[in-house]
């Protein structure tokens, strides 16, 4: 049966990563007519691209809006910092005391800015929570669903018990945020917070931006930037002229010809990291033809990969290999190569599929969530047609195309980037098999079952076996098209000490001024 999970990948589309020409892409200041800012910032407006749906992990979505404020205003047990790597939130210590068992130790004296303890009783509390909303549009109720129990046994101490060994619980938690649960039960979780984190909101218009202002009663070390505004731009045009009048310190998900435009200016830091998003596009089975590995494989052979990435992206990546975890999963297979471009080998699959005299097919295309995807899409489609398929352009909103993706009307090709909350690859794996709701029609049996395995896997050798038979599968039954990693492009204001992510959650507590 299928996860129904409305805009769960809300938090998962809307971003993916290679190599980048193996490593990290990023031009300081150059010398400009524009306009500079030498004094120290207290106070920074981020643009985000999407809107915000929810304070409460039940409903939230989309990682880089809705995760980069959850994130601010709330603790977690672990996370990942910068670099990716996990370390300890509220949790100083976690061992696994058997298979399926993990124990954590928290700080002692975290509160919430109403003075309450957040001890593990509210981390039991909330993890039941979720377990109780299994169905919830949010994606963190995932996490958990592995869970059998999580018990406070002291304060500072709270025992997470699985129904089969997951060993990679310690990650997945990073994704998870605590409410405290006297003042959740009053309160609109939806719409209201009650911080435990580095900052606090001061307001909170979903459709317009978010102000975050430093938590004075935050436990940990108080954030050097006091002031912090997610402000939604969706429009690239208004993102790009903010960027280089100063109105903006901040912008991701830039197109390179955009990014080109700002490297002049000399008051911004323009480049591009690794990420966690690999862009594709995904078969709906539904349709007759595509349920035929022949035409998936014509169509796959039918793209120049390399053509596109050395023109629309500047070389800023290069062609996927077949496999859609990034770089940045454990998993993750340098040796497999990309899906070559032999157009000849296209058309006479399509031949041999009884498509000789052509196929129409329709790819759905989001707007703004994946870097350059709106400019690649027509050559695709250019592309296709010399191998005899007419491919239709369907470019809509984020959420038209999201809303879409979940039922029976999905288009026969649809363009994705899903990435994991915790940069876990068997939740990643799962986005792509039969049990989630944005698969149409069949994908192999096995692959699933390798999924499954990886994920009840107990030792770490075992489970990259399995990820290793998961990501084969795909490969030879053609399950997607493998595009290109998403380069995290940023423009941030040169003033500011900032490591760039390479998933999508902006942090303010990570930033400095120089």
């Amino acid at each position: 049966m299928k996860t129904s999970l409305r805009r769960s990948l809300l938090a998962l589309a809307t971003g993916g990563a290679l190599l980048l020409s193996g490593c990290a892409v990023v031009s300081g200041p150059a010398s400009s007519s524009e306009p500079a800012s030498a004094a120290k910032k207290d106070s920074i407006v981020i643009a985000i691209s999407g809107a915000f749906s929810s304070l409460d992990q039940l409903d939230s979505g989309n990682l880089r809006s809705d995760g980069s404020v959850l994130g601010s205003i709330y603790s977690s047990l672990t996370r990942l910092n910068s670099s990716g790597e996990l370390v300890g939130d509220l949790a100083e210590k976690w061992v696994a005391t058997d298979a399926h068992t993990w124990t954590f130790t928290l700080r002692p004296g975290v509160t919430y800015t109403d003075g309450s303890a957040l001890d593990a009783s509210v981390v039991a509390w909330n993890i039941k929570r979720l377990k109780d909303h299994p169905d919830s549009p949010g994606a963190t109720a995932q996490l958990v669903k592995n869970v059998a129990e999580a018990t406070a046994t002291d304060a500072t101490t709270v025992t997470i018990t699985t129904t089969t060994p997951d060993i990679d619980l310690p990650r997945k938690v990073a994704g998870i945020y605590y409410l405290q649960p006297k003042w959740a039960e009053t309160h609109n979780t939806k719409l209201e917070s009650l911080a435990s984190g580095p900052y606090e909101i001061a307001t909170y218009e979903p459709q317009k931006q978010v102000v975050l202002t430093a938590n004075p009663k935050y436990s940990g070390t108080q954030p050097d930037i006091k002031k912090v505004t997610l402000r939604v731009v969706s429009d690239a045009a208004t993102r790009l002229s903010g960027l280089k009048s100063g109105e903006i310190d901040a912008g991701f998900v830039i197109d390179p010809s955009d990014l080109n435009q700002l490297k002049s200016v000399k008051t911004l830091r323009t480049g591009a990291v690794d990420s966690n998003r690999v862009q594709v596009l995904r078969f709906n089975r539904d349709n007759p033809a595509l349920a035929d590995k022949r035409v998936r494989e014509a169509i796959n052979y039918a793209i120049d990969k390399d053509a596109i990435t050395k023109t629309i992206y500047g070389g800023l990546v290069k062609p996927a290999r077949t496999e859609v975890l990034s770089s940045l999963y454990e998993g993750y297979d340098s040796v497999t190569k990309a899906w070559p471009f032999d157009l000849k080998k296209a058309k006479e699959l399509l031949a041999e599929a009884g498509y000789a005299n052509g196929l129409d097919l329709e790819l759905s295309v989001p707007k703004g969530a994946y870097v350059g995807a709106e400019l690649a899409a027509p050559v695709l489609q250019s592309q296709l047609a010399e191998a005899g398929i007419k491919l239709t352009l369907t470019v809509t909103d984020r959420q038209v195309w999201l809303d879409r993706t979940f039922t029976d009307k999905a288009a026969d090709l649809t363009w994705f980037g899903s990435a994991d909350n915790s940069t876990v690859a068997t939740d990643l794996l799962t986005f792509y098999g039969n049990t989630w709701s944005q698969t149409h029609g069949q994908v192999p049996e096995a692959y699933d079952a390798a999924v499954a395995a990886a994920k009840a896997a107990d030792t770490k050798d075992a489970q990259l076996a399995q990820i290793k038979t998961a990501v084969t599968t795909a490969a030879d039954d053609a399950y997607v098209v493998y595009l290109w990693p998403q380069p995290q492009t940023f423009a941030v204001n040169s003033s500011l000490n900032w490591k760039i992510r390479g998933d999508d959650y902006i942090w303010p507590a990570e930033i400095s001024t120089k």
